[in-house]
This record gives structure tokens, C-alpha cells and sequence, in this order.
């Protein structure tokens, strides 16, 4: 029992578990460019990791700047006109579309040229995914295996004279467009535009278990040649591609489990996940879903499955943590790169302007409920108004507290609407107010009877705002991560939760309310059984 309670207040107080979650992107507009001006990024670090997709962007964004390259030029203060940063697919294409169009650049690599890529299984099938999408560039991609892709670049690469430092790690970026300073380990340049096309794969994530320092030489983080491990008892931490091709690779002269923390396959291909489960019927493969690695020893491995809490240990000789990399959050950091849903700002500023704001709606309540006639009015409103506006503003730059400030503020002056008390500012957000004005709408019969019939039940208020909420966010997020990805799913998805939301949102809380009256509360047993 009070191990129990310890792993309770573990969960709820220490740092968030490892779960399958969207990765920690750097924030950029649509085409990749961050609050600095100048500097994009663009690639696997900005959350696409396919082939086809970054050879297509690195050629777009030397189209989207090549306009402006001109104006920028200073041969007396510049070394280059752009510097990219990375030379995998992104890389690799922008540079050899600045070689196209005669713009200056240099390509600065940590590692070797193309080294995720090089990094693959050996023969790893490269599939050119999208198959609806259009190549762009004179680059070469087609489906084909990891040693011939290779082949077929550096071929590309000496027919173009690739500028290129091959080992050569970017530390620093300082600057803005027209004015870029790059800091490398070797030296520093000059240029007008940064594009850090750089990769994930440097940066494995890592299980955090006991065990993974005591024994690192038995973990791997990639699979380079599956042809050296034979008699194996191999522990594979993952379910997306990577680690379900490195079970595949190894399952037919090793003795392979496979773990993973989602409840079924979300992330790898259809191909490669109906590939696993045959093999995993055929008992080559020893597959445990909603499982998580607890544990790694000597000569053996404990995983635990999440919803039973049983913890089970298998004999082990490699352990292949495949969970995924993390972009380089402390390099974007130290250059000034803001990440998506980070939060930052100062708690103390944010409680001042709300407790402002809140003054302000107490002093303007007080002029309209007992002094009419004096400034109290006028003053308290702006002061409310002021206050919700600097809140506002203070939370689209990332100030959380702003948010939680604003949230107060608002339901409170909803609570205190809703009675439609003459003696407040916003008598006329209360239900009868809406009532008369809806009276006269298409709806005007039966959208005030709904309203009425709900007076004084706060379940109306803050189900219409929850399904305006809802929808306001939903589309946001359809077109993210739907629309704007050609992902059909996704749109499916977002489109079942609008309507679920909206549809009993208006048989619940509008229709019931009017056709079965002072019962319309049973209707909430459609959907909360």
C-alpha cells in the first residue's frame, strides 16, 4: 500500500513518463521561418522526417528567398549569401538548388555528408513516400535500398562540386536576415540567410531506467548490420518504423522482444506493422504492447505492462532503444528559436494585471449598480478592458500565467452574467437577454425556449463555450495537422470530435430542453451512460 502511495505522488508530482506524444517542434510559420528574421528551419527538426518531403522543401525555400538574396549581397561584409545547416535530404537539395541558381553557399555538416542516411540498416528499403507527391529538383530519389541512394548522391555531389565542411559542428547563430554570424567549432561565417536543415538522429531518446548507464555498452540506438547478431536474446524498445524494421531485420536468427508503450501500432507503415504481428504469430517475434521498459541488467531485461502493473523479465544480451530522437531543444534555445507550446514570462506581472483587471470590473459593477453619474463608469471599464487586452497580449507571447489570469477573469464575468443582474456590466450576457434577442432570428421560436428553459443551469453556459472551444480549436488543428499534411485520417478524426461535441451539444442541451422540459437532464445518459 505505501509503495502504491509513493508511485501516486511519483506520477503526480515528478517528471512527466515517457508516452507517445507529437515531438517537441521549433516554431515556425509556413515557410519555416522562426521569430527571427532570416532564420528557418526546415527538415526532420521541424517535424518532417521523410525523404521525398525535405528534398521537396530545401528546393522551395531557395525559391521562396531567391528574390530577396540580391538585395542582401555585400561582398566586402559577407562571406555567403546563404549558410544551411545539415546535409541530409533538406540540406542537400537547397544547396544544390543555391549551385543551380548561382546563389553563394556553404553547407556545414557535423558528421558525414548525408549521415542519417548512412547511419540506416544495410540494405534498408527506401520507399519514396508520398507516393501522390511530385519530386521537385534534380536530385534522384526513386524506391530503392540505403546503398544505392548513397551511390547516386555522391555521384550528384562531386558532378556539382558540393560546398561542403564535412565534420564541421555549428555552435552558435547570431544575427538577423542580412547579417547572420555562424559559429562553428573551426571558425565563423558570414551570410545573409540561415537554414538549419540539421536531423534528430544525434539525439536519441532515452528510456531513463536503472540500469542504461550501468550497462551502456549493450545498447544500441540503430541497427547498422543485422547480419552481426546470430544466437541473440534481443530486447527492442519502440514501435514506429525504426524499431519495427530492426525486429523484421533480426527475428530470423535471434531470439527478438519487441515492447512498446502504445496499446497497438500507431506511428510505423501499414507494411511494416502487418509485417511484425505475422512474424509475432509465427513466434519469431515476442510482441508486448502497453508495456514499459523498467529495468535493464547484466544478463537481463524487466519490462512492465502498464495496465496490469505485472512486471516480466526476459534474458538479454542487446538492448535497441528505438523510442524516437529529440530535436537539439538546447541549441534552439541558446539562438533564440522559441519552441511550439513552451511557455515563458513573468507569474508576478501576470497576477498584477489580473488582479487590475478585477479591480476594474469591481469598481465599473459599483458605478453602474449605485453611481451612475460618476467616472467610476468609464475608468473601471477601461481598466477591465485594459487588463484583458495586456492579458491578451501577454499570453500570445508565451506568458502561461497570462492565460490562467484571462481564463479567471472571463469565467468569472460569465458566473456573474449569467443571472442578467442589472446591477452588473454584463447583465446582458444572462439568459433572458439572449432570449429576447434571439427571439426575433431564424431560430426565434425555439432557440429562446431552449435558453429559458435552461435559466439559472451554468451546464448551458459552459457547454456552449466548451463546443465553441471545441470547434475553434478543432479546425485549427484539422488544417495543421489534416489539411496541411494531406493526411486524410487526421481530418476524419478532427472532424468525429466537432461533430460528436456539436451534435449532443444541441440534442442535449437545446432540443431535450424544450420536448421533454424539467427532464431534460436525463438526456445527459446519451453520452455519459
Amino acid at each position: 500500500m505505501l509503495e502504491r502511495i509513493r508511485k501516486e505522488v511519483k506520477d503526480l508530482f515528478g517528471p512527466n513518463p515517457l508516452g507517445p506524444s507529437y515531438p517537441q517542434l521549433p516554431e515556425v510559420d509556413e515557410f519555416g521561418e522562426t521569430r527571427i528574421p532570416g532564420l528557418y528551419i526546415k527538415g526532420d527538426a521541424a517535424g518532417n522526417p521523410l525523404i521525398k518531403i525535405g528534398l521537396n522543401e530545401g528546393f522551395d525555400w531557395v525559391e521562396h528567398i531567391k528574390e530577396e538574396v540580391p538585395a542582401y549581397r555585400d561582398k566586402g561584409r559577407l562571406d555567403y549569401d546563404v549558410i544551411i545547416v545539415g546535409s541530409g535530404a533538406t540540406g542537400f537539395a537547397a544547396a544544390n538548388r543555391c549551385h543551380e541558381l548561382g546563389i553563394s553557399y556553404l553547407l556545414l555538416e557535423g558528421e558525414r555528408f548525408a549521415n542519417t542516411i548512412q547511419n540506416f540498416t544495410k540494405g534498408k528499403p527506401l520507399f519514396a513516400e508520398p507516393l501522390d507527391l511530385d519530386l521537385k529538383g534534380s536530385i534522384w530519389f526513386e524506391e530503392c535500398s540505403k546503398e544505392e541512394l548513397l551511390e547516386r548522391w555522391e555521384a550528384h555531389r562531386r558532378e556539382i562540386n558540393l560546398n561542403i565542411h564535412e565534420f564541421e559542428k555549428v555552435e552558435d547563430v547570431r544575427g538577423r536576415k542580412g547579417d547572420f554570424t555562424v559559429l562553428t567549432e573551426k571558425g565563423e561565417y558570414k551570410a545573409a540567410f540561415v537554414l538549419l536543415a540539421i536531423g534528430k538522429a544525434g539525439n536519441p531518446r532515452k528510456a531513463g531506467v536503472p540500469g542504461e548507464k550501468d550497462f551502456p555498452e549493450k545498447i544500441y540506438h540503430f541497427l547498422a548490420d543485422a547480419e552481426v547478431y546470430r544466437g541473440k536474446d534481443i530486447f527492442i524498445y519502440g514501435g514506429g518504423d525504426v524499431a519495427c524494421e530492426a525486429a523484421l531485420a533480426l527475428c530470423e536468427r535471434n531470439r527478438v522482444t519487441m515492447v512498446t508503450i502504445d496499446r497497438e501500432f500507431i506511428f510505423p507503415k501499414k507494411r511494416n506493422a502487418d509485417a511484425v504481428r505475422a512474424r509475432a504469430a509465427e513466434g519469431k517475434i515476442d510482441l508486448h504492447f502497453d508495456s514499459r521498459l523498467k529495468r535493464i541488467g547484466a544478463d537481463f531485461v524487466e519490462f512492465e505492462h502498464q495496465s496490469s502493473g505485472q512486471v516480466q523479465r526476459v534474458p538479454n544480451d542487446v538492448v535497441f532503444e528505438m523510442i524516437g530522437a529529440v530535436p537539439p531543444v538546447g541549441f534552439f534555445r541558446k539562438i533564440g528559436v522559441d519552441l511550439e507550446n513552451s511557455w515563458h514570462g513573468n507569474k508576478w506581472m501576470a497576477l498584477l494585471v489580473a488582479l487590475l483587471s478585477f479591480a476594474g470590473l469591481t469598481l465599473w459593477a459599483h458605478g453602474v449598480a449605485f453611481s451612475p453619474e460618476t467616472l467610476q463608469q468609464p475608468v473601471g471599464g477601461l481598466l477591465y478592458l485594459g487588463g484583458l487586452g495586456t492579458l491578451i497580449y501577454m499570453g500570445r507571447r508565451r506568458n502561461r500565467y497570462a492565460w490562467l489570469g484571462m481564463t479567471l477573469l472571463i469565467s468569472y464575468t460569465l458566473y456573474a452574467a449569467k443571472g442578467s443582474s442589472p446591477h452588473f456590466p454584463f447583465h446582458w450576457i444572462g439568459a433572458e437577454r439572449i432570449a429576447e434577442f434571439l427571439s426575433t432570428g431564424l431560430l426565434g421560436w425555439f432557440v429562446p425556449r431552449a435558453v429559458v428553459a435552461l435559466k439559472g443551469a451554468p451546464s448551458f453556459w459552459y457547454s456552449a463555450l466548451y463546443t465553441f472551444l471545441v470547434l475553434y480549436f478543432g479546425i485549427k488543428a484539422m488544417k495543421r495537422w489534416g489539411i496541411d499534411r494531406k493526411d486524410p485520417y487526421q481530418v476524419k478524426r478532427y472532424i468525429s470530435i466537432m461533430a460528436f461535441q456539436l451534435v449532443f451539444f444541441v440534442v442535449v442541451n437545446m432540443v431535450l430542453s424544450v420536448l421533454i422540459g424539467k427532464y431534460y437532464w436525463r438526456g445527459w445518459g446519451l453520452y455519459q451512460p
